[in-house]
Formats: structure tokens, C-alpha cells, sequence
């Protein structure tokens, strides 16, 4: 009894990944191997008391009938977990500009693929020093970057008020956005829905995250650019980015930076699973 389910539980699990196949006459070709998603990422990190570059390398691998080994640039990664897959992390330095080569091998299948980390860049608006006021818009702008080709633009903002009534109340919008542009506007209609109730905003805080990404773009029905034996993406991220208060000039402690960092990340981490799924959706695997 035991040994059937934990079959089926596996056949789940190994199903919601690779989708389902077709079945093949003996004349067709067999859909590759491995099922490969992976990602480098570089970002400044300035929660801290001396701001800092983190670097992060993440691969997951499925369909695979051994156990992988996982090199970018011939820098081995670390196996970590398994549950429907393989997951494997890095964090050797990254060098914008440069071109990162990553190689799957599980037995005798090889896959590969190639990308380049975007360059440096800066966010322009808003500024380190800015504070949105109640009712206006916010506009978000960034240098062009080198081997980008395209941007993920996140935004969060959150802010305490009272209404006409005296009453307290919370707000918050979230944003995730692809563009090809390097500015981006969000209206007064998006960030102060209930602009006409509000009486005056005495807490908030909102930050933009800028993604310069090379790889291809999130857009379902996109074909990946492993090849070799595996199909699936690979992306390389260069990301800033800018924190600001909301409806009074108080200075974020560093305290409340950090913390406002993971409460990003979480929110950010949901809408990129969001974006993967619809990705994965329209891969035919």
C-alpha cells in the first residue's frame, strides 16, 4: 500500500514539470532529457552598514533518470534540495559584462546554454532622497544597460492614514512589470485609489527594484535557449535597487531597510513563481 502511493505521489509530482507526452511511433524523435531553469543574479545589497554586492547562482533540474552535476563556467554548484527535482546554489562573484556558460550533465545527457550578465547601471528616479507625496504619481527611471534585453521593474508601496472620518486605515500596491523601455510610470490612480477619503498620511515607505535581464523574455509561448540534450531557460539578472518614504520626509532607519528587503523579496519571489508557471505553461516539453 505504501510503496503504490508513494509511486503516484511521484508520478505527480514529476507530471506537473514535464507536462504530458504524446504517445511516439518508433519513427519519431524523442523530446530531450532534461528539463533545466536556472538563473545568476547580481545585486547591491544596503541594509547593512557597509553596502555590499551579493551574488546568487540557482538551477533546478528535472526529468532526469541520474543524478546531475551542475557547472557554470566550470565552477561546480552545490546540490541542496530535492522534492520534484534537483536544486542547485552558487555564489562565486559575477563580473558584468561577462559570459556565463552553464553545462547539465545526468549520465549521458548534456545540456547547455549561454548568456551574459547585463552591466552596471543606476536608478535615476527616484532619488535616494525622495518622498512621495500624497496624490502624485511616481515615476521611475534607469540607465540603458549593456546586454540587457529587457527589464523586470518591481514596485511596492504601503502607507498608514486617516480618513475624513478620523479613522486609521492601510494601504498597499504591488507591481511587476516587463518593459523594454527604461522609465516607467505609475499613475496617482494606482497608488491613491481612495485619494478623496484620505485626510493625511503620517506612515510609509515604498521601493523600486530594476532588473536588467538577459535571457528570454517573460512572455508565454517563448521557447527557452537550453539546447544539447534538455530543453528550458536560463537568465542572468543584474538588479538595483531605490527605497523611499511616503507621505512625510522621516529617514528610514537601516533597521527598517532590512526588513523592508525580505518583505520585498517574499512579494517579489511570489510574482516571479507567478511568471515561471505561465512560462512553463507554454513550454512543450
Amino acid at each position: 500500500m505504501k510503496k503504490g502511493f508513494l509511486c503516484i505521489g511521484l508520478a505527480l509530482f514529476i507530471g506537473a514539470f514535464t507536462g504530458c507526452k504524446k504517445e511516439e511511433s518508433p519513427t519519431e524523435t524523442s523530446a530531450p532529457k532534461l528539463f533545466i531553469m536556472g538563473e545568476i543574479e547580481r545585486y547591491l545589497y544596503e541594509g547593512g552598514d557597509h553596502p555590499v554586492f551579493c551574488c546568487n547562482e540557482n538551477v533546478y533540474v528535472s526529468n532526469t533518470e541520474a543524478v546531475p552535476s551542475v557547472k557554470i563556467n566550470d565552477q561546480e554548484l552545490e546540490l541542496y534540495y530535492y522534492l520534484s527535482g534537483f536544486y542547485f546554489d552558487g555564489d562565486s562573484s559575477l563580473t558584468p559584462g561577462a559570459e556565463y556558460e552553464l553545462v547539465v550533465t545526468a549520465g549521458s545527457d548534456t545540456a547547455i546554454a549561454t548568456i551574459i550578465l547585463p552591466e552596471d547601471f543606476s536608478i535615476t528616479t527616484p532619488d535616494t532622497s525622495y518622498v512621495l507625496p500624497k496624490g502624485i504619481s511616481l515615476n521611475a527611471s534607469w540607465d540603458s544597460v549593456s546586454y540587457a534585453d529587457y527589464y523586470k521593474v518591481y514596485l511596492y508601496v504601503h502607507y498608514d492614514y486617516y480618513d475624513t472620518s478620523g479613522n486609521g486605515k492601510y494601504f498597499k500596491f504591488s507591481s511587476d512589470t516587463i518593459i523594454s523601455e527604461t522609465s516607467i510610470n505609475y499613475e496617482s490612480s494606482l497608488l491613491w485609489p481612495n485619494l478623496s477619503k484620505i485626510d493625511s498620511v503620517y506612515n510609509g515607505s515604498g521601493r523600486v527594484f530594476v532588473c536588467a535581464i538577459n535571457g528570454p523574455s517573460f512572455v508565454p509561448g517563448t521557447p527557452g535557449n537550453v539546447s544539447g540534450d534538455g530543453i528550458g531557460f536560463f537568465w542572468a539578472t543584474q538588479e538595483k535597487r531605490r527605497y523611499f518614504d511616503v507621505g512625510s520626509a522621516k529617514k528610514t532607519s537601516k533597521e527598517d531597510m532590512a526588513r523592508q528587503h525580505k518583505e520585498a523579496l517574499k512579494e517579489q519571489d511570489k510574482l516571479w513563481k507567478q511568471r515561471i508557471e505561465k512560462l512553463k505553461e507554454g513550454l512543450e516539453l
